[in-house]
């Protein structure tokens, strides 16, 4: 089992939640009859309990997050941003994380965008997500990630917006988009004694990219019940990779981490059926960072990825969404006579099922994950309840069961992972 690990904290972090709470930042702009603060939020209080290897108190937490939708004739300002105070590094005795992790404040997002009657144009810091998928979306390549949670963070603590432009061009049913990244962000990662620091213990000096050559396009169509896209471009690996130096020919970290950039092409269809709807999407990258459960490569390699999914959607019994990915690695020769690599085929499956009762104060979510055959896999369940409009109380199980052959490696330390979650939030609106 390799090369999972970035998928994988995606289909954790980016499983829907239980209730459409998430902004919207759509392209249509409507004059205000009156003017009102444009900002709203939350405030929350989460405990995270490890229960797996070792047991810990990873988060006592207190979350407050703010989004900014300010929209008129002269176009639309938006951002997000959130403040986390995380007192179990002090109470757990890790000072040395508390001194990074305890007090975090992240601007998420913040951008102006107009749009004229054919064009729209957006710049700043935004997000763009071109994936058909929900659960595993492997076109989901633009944002950065925010991983110093584990995979346990809330929805809005996930993504990251890049620096740059973006404009579409809309011509009937089919828009043209192009994306720069002038200042692209990576993802957030931790490492050091992090209870979710997947490096052994050892530091790695942080590092910004400045590099104003990370573009993609997309070309998308609507059709009578769903939509095609076309996509390409040269983006990076958001993930770092560690440097390395040698010595008596064996691997010695340096401490400094590398970034990737690769080019990328992608096909995504979607299609509805009655109450079915249907995605598959495939992707085509070279020389992209493959990283594994098992083991970490320093290498990258071409790879083929493509997703199939169908969503059904029932009154009564429910939402029910089931994803398939396979990635497919060629065989391939190694520089300066190093020898070759094997092709190499994965397959990854989630299942998600959610639903609402007491008239929809009441929600429930499972979700279930494989990873190449039935031996590596995770299990989530979760339940939501609005107390009052504006106050949900959540409760969060996650168990990880990974078949791993090195004590060492990355998978070994997730499989300890177990945790349980209480988390109460309380919504406002200024502008209400």
């Amino acid at each position: 089992m390799r090369h999972w690990l970035g998928i994988f904290v995606g289909v954790l972090l980016m499983a829907p939640p239980l209730w459409a709470d998430d902004f919207d930042f759509g392209e249509d702009f409507e004059d205000e009859p009156s003017w009102s603060f444009p900002l709203r939020g939350s405030l929350g209080l989460g405990a995270g309990y490890q229960v797996g290897s070792p047991k810990d108190l990873v988060s006592l937490e207190v979350l407050s997050t703010f989004v900014l939708d300010w929209s008129g004739s002269w176009g639309r300002l938006s951002g997000e941003g959130d403040v986390e105070l995380n007192t179990a590094h002090w109470i757990e005795g890790r000072d040395d994380v508390a001194k990074e992790y305890a007090v975090v404040a992240i601007p998420r997002s913040l951008s102006y965008s107009y749009a004229f009657e054919h064009v729209s144009v957006e710049v700043g810091q935004f997000m763009t997500v071109w994936s058909s998928g929900d659960l595993i979306p492997v076109l989901d390549i633009l944002t950065a990630a925010d991983t110093t949670e584990g995979f346990f963070a809330r929805p809005e603590q996930y993504r990251m917006g890049q620096v740059g432009a973006r404009v579409d061009a809309y011509l009937g049913k089919q828009t043209l988009s192009v994306v720069w990244h002038g200042w692209p962000q990576m993802n957030r990662v931790v490492d050091g004694n992090h209870p979710y620091s997947l490096t052994g213990g050892l530091d790695f000096e942080k590092k910004y990219v400045w590099d104003p050559s990370e573009i993609a396009g997309r070309w998308s169509m609507q059709t009578p019940g769903g939509s095609v896209s076309v996509m390409g471009g040269q983006v990076y690996d958001r993930n770092p990779v560690p440097e390395i130096t040698f010595l008596n020919e064996m691997p010695i970290p340096t401490g400094e981490v590398d970034y990737i950039k690769y080019p990328f092409v992608g096909f995504s269809l979607t299609q509805t059926l009655s109450s079915l709807l249907l995605k598959t999407e495939f992707s085509w990258s070279w020389d992209a960072m493959p990283l594994g459960f098992e083991e970490v490569s320093l290498l990258p390699r071409d790879m083929l990825k493509a997703l199939v999914g169908l969503d059904y959607n029932h009154e009564s019994f429910g939402t029910f969404m089931v994803e398939s990915v396979v990635v497919y690695m060629p065989k391939d020769d190694l520089a300066d006579g190093q020898g070759s690599r094997d092709s190499e085929v994965m397959t990854q499956n989630a299942v998600m099922w959610t639903n609402q009762f007491l008239n929809e104060s009441l929600a429930v979510m499972v979700m279930g994950i494989l990873l190449d055959g039935v031996d590596n896999r995770v299990v989530r369940a979760s339940i939501d309840y609005k107390v009052l409009d504006d106050l949900i109380i959540s409760g969060q199980g996650t168990v990880i069961d990974f078949e791993v052959a090195s004590p060492m490696s990355p998978g070994a330390a997730i499989t300890g992972w177990d945790r349980v979650d209480l988390y109460l939030k309380w919504a406002w609106d200024l502008g209400a």
